[in-house]
């Protein structure tokens, strides 16, 4: 059994730990915990405490070591939900899009790029794998929220009979009974 103080600490930890998110240093390619706070920011610039060092700007006391290019689209993190978020700039063409922190689903970006124009609400991109990382266009299709509603419940519907005729000892061939 655990202490009351181990609990009291595990407590303690979450609470502390439930406002960050998991970053990737855009020079170093370190992650680090950040708060959720800090991202939203507009000084944030994606750098770890060393690499910021690094390359601020010689009239702030430090050495530059590269072109800082703010206008460029980075990937920030991941959501709870593991899918990529993506920061823009401000003057991005699918700034509609972001959410008011200026970050928008990696996914949702990559089809509206490649469709030329911005998704509405209430469009729904699907990732045919199931992997949330897996963002090429090949696995990207775009739905309406209802068709996707009804198109993940029969998902849902298939691998639970698959389950139940693997268990009967039924032998699937290419996804057809044989």
């Amino acid at each position: 059994m655990d202490t009351i103080e181990e609990i009291r600490e595990s407590i303690h930890s979450y609470l502390r730990d439930r406002d960050k998110v998991k970053i990737q240093c855009l020079d170093c390619k370190e992650w680090r915990w950040v708060t959720k706070k800090a991202i939203n920011q507009p000084f944030f610039t994606g750098w770890c405490q060393e690499c910021a060092k690094k390359n601020v700007p010689a009239w702030r006391g430090g050495i530059k070591r590269g072109p800082y290019k703010p206008l460029e689209r980075r990937i920030l993190s991941l959501n709870p939900q593991g899918y990529r978020l993506v920061g823009l700039p401000p003057g991005d063409s699918r700034i509609g899009m972001a959410m008011a922190n200026r970050c928008i689903l990696e996914h949702r970006l990559v089809v509206a790029d490649n469709l030329g124009r911005d998704l509405y609400k209430w469009e729904t991109v699907h990732h045919c794998n199931h992997k949330r990382d897996d963002n090429r266009i090949e696995n990207l299709t775009l739905f309406s929220s209802r068709r996707h509603q009804q198109i993940t419940i029969l998902e849902k519907r298939i691998t639970y009979l698959e389950k139940l005729l693997r268990q009967a000892n039924i032998p699937l061939n290419g996804g057809r009974l044989t």
